[in-house]
């Protein structure tokens, strides 16, 4: 099966490129195959979990691996994700540094949401969760939680000591901490032999996965979550965790959002959104006709690309409108 995986990966694997990157593509795609081939015979517990995904990776359309730069880069960037899931066109895309370790993750990744459906919940809160949850609980199971650890338990120390106040950042809350802190600790409890019976139980009642298991969490790591859960306005799920309010302190998720870092995102995936701030201030400032000519060769360039023709015509021809887009992204 993994090396049916292994070309059907490499049939479906598409790089969105700038003029000019031609042989970065060809380099690019020999060194993430070759990384993945490596990754095939080292990662003992990747083998299962991609048998578990081998039915996406065989009728996914296609996966995108965006340069820098390059027009799927620009779309990206202007999501503030470096990886994401077109649904539409059954499409996965996500960003390349010069690293495959990241790209392959990210890939994974989106794979395990594409598997993984709609989970059956009501509350939008919950839904974002446990989606999200279930993707970190995949790839941590494969073998890659080490990216995430040090993060992880700089998190856990943290909110198992201080109460967690002024919530100004839900998405912060809702699509990295919850999500991760979850995956940690049920990561311990799921192998990747058993990873087949997760989807079933995910999608239908995810709490239920979560009472089942939360005792087997370290006292630290339940007492974080109870307190992340808590500041979102879960206060019954918040004392399945842990139900004493002994924190020393208090730190609000601004502080908390200077500290975590998402390890994709550096300053070289967020280049795009400064350029597309400069070329908005230079239209209000000089006109479209100087952003046309000055701009040109990368507006041919990302224009090429349909998914961000919307958001540039937004950007051309109504700026301020695009960058008030943009600051709530």
């Amino acid at each position: 099966m993994s090396k049916e995986i292994f070309e059907e990966l490499r049939k479906k694997t598409f790089i969105s490129y700038r003029t000019g990157q031609e042989e970065y593509v060809r380099e690019s795609l020999n060194n993430f195959f070759y990384f993945i081939d490596e990754e095939f015979q080292r990662n003992g517990a990747l083998l299962p979990v991609l048998d578990f995904l081998a039915s996406d990776i065989l009728s996914v359309k296609g996966i995108w691996i965006a340069l820098p730069m390059s027009p799927l880069h620009f779309f990206l960037a202007y999501n503030l994700s470096a990886g994401y899931r077109d649904i539409e066109k059954d499409e996965v895309i996500v960003y390349y540094s010069n690293n495959p370790l990241k790209s392959w993750v990210l890939i994974l990744h989106e794979l395990a949401h594409r598997h993984l459906g709609t989970i059956k919940t009501s509350d939008d809160f919950l839904k974002t969760i446990f989606e999200e949850t279930f993707a970190y609980l995949v790839t941590f199971i494969a073998g890659y939680e080490s990216i995430y650890k040090e993060n992880i338990l700089v998190l856990i120390d943290l909110l198992s000591r201080r109460r967690l106040v002024n919530n100004s950042n839900e998405m912060l809350l809702l699509n990295i901490i919850i999500p991760r802190l979850l995956a940690f600790g049920l990561s311990k409890t799921f192998s990747s032999q058993a990873i087949k019976n997760i989807p079933k139980q995910m999608r239908n009642d995810p709490l239920e996965i979560v009472k089942k298991h939360y005792q087997e969490f370290d006292e630290k790591l339940r007492k974080a979550l109870s307190n992340a859960f808590y500041s979102l306005g879960f206060t019954e799920l918040a004392r399945i965790f842990w139900d004493k309010d002994d924190f020393s302190s208090r730190i609000s998720t601004d502080a908390i959002g200077k500290i975590i870092r998402d390890e994709f995102i550096d300053e070289e995936f967020v280049k795009p959104l400064t350029i597309m701030a400069e070329i908005a201030n230079d239209i209000l400032e000089k006109g479209l006709g100087y952003v046309l000519d000055r701009y040109s060769d990368l507006i041919r360039d990302i224009s090429r690309e349909p998914r961000v023709m919307e958001k540039l015509k937004l950007l051309l021809y109504y700026p301020t409108v695009f960058m008030l887009e943009l600051s709530k992204s």
